[in-house]
């Protein structure tokens, strides 16, 4: 089953003008529109604003209480999902690409796969956050990296972590946003016809390996769910998306508590 019923969704028309461009580093560019201090973002290669909305209510249930709440939508008669700017006034978000940029020079996805294993990979962009932006990102990446393993999040990549540079100068971590590419959400990487598990296997990680578990596993497993999840999925409508994490909670129970 590819997508859950969505004709209650509320429909919003905006017109070009509140088009914003958006990082084509990503799998799958959406079109993103800026309006009233709210992000919307359409579908284009299956069921992005599902996999967001779901990934919230995930979120919810967890040990991670910074996070971007996404709800569905339709954008100009197109699915997708909305969300409130998480930016204060005087507040900037930086790519872990743009501060490496500013303060290295070049890819830091380049510099990263200089190194053999992920423990190095991992403990020179935590070296490097420190230096550049005076911040501690262990907790929070371990945090991530486990959430993108239980959620098969195949786009963070590090134009999709992200810190927060406020107008003193000083930096914070960003809440945990941009997972439209988990849930086996794009069609054609993960054809609906394929077999479930076969389709999960496909799911390759980034950016530290493309392994979900190698990754995950040397960072320390930091995201808990609470066992509350499932009565809240027993309410969502069923498809795939709802499938795919049911079964991924399945698998790595452990997390559950």
């Amino acid at each position: 089953m590819g997508r859950c019923e969505d004709s209650g969704l509320e429909s919003v028309i905006l017109d070009k003008s509140y088009i914003r461009n958006m990082d084509n580093s990503s799998k799958g560019t959406q079109l993103k529109f800026f309006k009233d201090n709210i992000w919307y973002k359409q579908n284009r290669t299956g069921y992005e604003g599902m996999a967001e909305a779901l990934c919230s209510l995930l979120l919810s249930c967890s040990n991670i209480e910074n996070f971007v709440r996404y709800e569905e939508c339709k954008i100009n008669g197109r699915n997708g999902c909305r969300s409130e700017n998480f930016l204060k006034d005087g507040e900037e978000c930086i790519t872990l690409q743009r501060l490496y940029e500013y303060h290295v020079g070049g890819q830091l996805q380049d510099a990263v796969l200089r190194f053999e294993n992920i423990e190095e990979r991992i403990a020179y962009v935590l070296a490097f956050v420190r230096k550049a932006a005076d911040l501690d990102f262990r907790d929070y990446l371990a945090r991530l990296l486990t959430f993108d393993m239980v959620t098969l999040n195949i786009d963070r990549h590090f134009h999709n972590i992200c810190i927060i540079r406020k107008e003193d100068g000083g930096y914070w971590e960003a809440p945990v946003f941009d997972n439209g590419a988990a849930l086996l959400s794009n069609f054609g990487i993960f054809p609906v016809e394929e077999d479930l598990e076969k389709n999960i296997a496909r799911a390759a990680a980034a950016p530290f390996s493309g392994s979900f578990e190698l990754q995950a596993r040397a960072m320390g497993l930091g995201f808990q769910v609470r066992a509350d999840i499932f009565k809240k999925l027993k309410a969502w409508p069923d498809c795939r998306a709802k499938q795919v994490l049911l079964y991924q909670l399945k698998r790595y129970k452990f997390l559950v508590v």
